[in-house]
């Protein structure tokens, strides 16, 4: 019978954890740049069906951000299990908890990711640095909208 080394079995535990779907109550993702102005996608998911809200503008808060409302649509809980699995596949659990920043580039760009799954708020974010499979999660946020 062969075995492998617990450091393996660990390490092959959490490369799979890290890789399982990402589902979650609201995903909020906010890109910023130099100009002040924003985008924001707002996930929220209730049980039943998955809103999804893009806002661009300058707000300050909740309540003002809602004037900056460009698109809100509404998907069904299969397209959110889509998502779940796709925001899994690319790692995306991995990046929550973690800061990225490139201080040799001062463009200003920048966003920062909010997660509440089961209760429990998470957070990613940077500046002028984005996580691996980034590209692909904000290409995908951005074709709900298209």
């Amino acid at each position: 019978m062969f075995t492998l080394p617990i450091e393996n079995g660990i390490s092959a535990v959490m490369a799979q954890a890290a890789k399982a779907p990402v589902r979650f109550e609201s995903l909020s993702l906010c890109e910023s740049w130099c100009s002040a102005e924003k985008r924001e996608y707002l996930l929220t998911f209730d049980g039943k069906a998955l809103t999804c809200c893009e806002y661009y503008g300058n707000w300050r808060d909740d309540k003002e951000r809602e004037e900056w409302l460009e698109k809100r649509i509404t998907l069904t809980k299969a397209d959110y299990e889509s998502l779940c699995e796709l925001f899994g596949s690319i790692g995306m659990r991995g990046w929550l908890g973690k800061s990225y920043s490139n201080p040799d580039v001062l463009d200003g760009e920048g966003f920062h990711l909010e997660l509440s799954e089961n209760g429990r708020r998470s957070w990613s974010g940077g500046s002028n640095a984005f996580p691996e499979g980034y590209r692909e999660f904000i290409e995908r946020l951005r074709g709900i909208f298209d």
